[in-house]
């Protein structure tokens, strides 16, 4: 932005002729640069680029989750049974391959949260992913909405459905709805494979809501790390 010292007019006075007043000429002047200031500041200044459009507001920052875990091995069957076990329980019992199998309960906003359920379940743990920032504004509107109201909302009626202040039905209404909304964002575009079974397919509907939730973050966490 352009600085604006002022104007500066400088008279010399003749002799034998009496100065010539300015007065005016330098009111006008005056004038003039404010009212070109009042325009660049109220018409001009707003529509130049600022660093976070230029970044763009569909841009996301990146986001951290903890992975509530009940079991862990290197063969798939056993790693199964323990997300068996975790199904039986209510929780999602998502398999998570990071080199070795983790039968996953739940996922969690709070580090603080899932290392207090670690603590107080026999041989539970949790896990660290850390979805990655993107510029892709195709892609960050599927990640932000499942970091954000797919992860709340589900995460919401988990806890209601597990406390019996929803029903089932409600619940799964619920469940409906945001996978719509997710399969319309990423429909031709990221492809993560969560799909809707009413009344949570062959699951019980409190494991089933974990599952999808687990399932959906882990899909935005491997696609951005490996796209192009």
């Amino acid at each position: 932005m352009a600085n604006y010292s002022g104007a500066y007019i400088i008279s010399k006075e003749r002799r034998g002729k009496p100065p010539r007043r300015r007065g005016g000429a330098v009111l006008i002047v005056l004038l003039l640069l404010l009212t070109a200031g009042i325009v660049f500041l109220a018409v001009i200044l707003p529509r130049l680029p600022t660093k976070e459009k230029q970044v763009g507001a569909s841009a996301f920052s990146g986001r951290t989750f903890y992975l509530l875990s009940v079991g862990r091995s290197d063969e798939y069957l056993i790693a199964a049974t323990y997300a068996q076990d975790a199904v039986s329980r209510g929780g999602g019992g998502y398999i998570y391959n990071d080199g070795r199998y983790h039968a996953i309960a739940a996922a969690y906003a709070r580090e603080s949260e899932a290392k207090a359920l670690a603590d107080i379940n026999d041989g539970a743990y949790y896990l660290t992913i850390d979805i990655p920032q993107t510029d892709n504004e195709t892609d960050a509107a599927v990640v932000k909405y499942v970091c954000g109201d797919f992860f709340t909302e589900l995460s919401d009626a988990a806890v209601a459905l597990d406390r019996g202040t929803i029903t089932e039905a409600a619940a799964d209404y619920i469940v409906f709805e945001a996978v719509m909304r997710l399969n319309n964002l990423t429909d031709g575009n990221m492809s993560l494979d969560v799909d809707y079974e009413r009344g949570g397919g062959g699951r019980n509907q409190l494991s089933y809501i974990r599952y999808i939730i687990v399932k959906a973050l882990v899909g935005v966490y491997d696609g951005l790390r490996f796209s192009a």
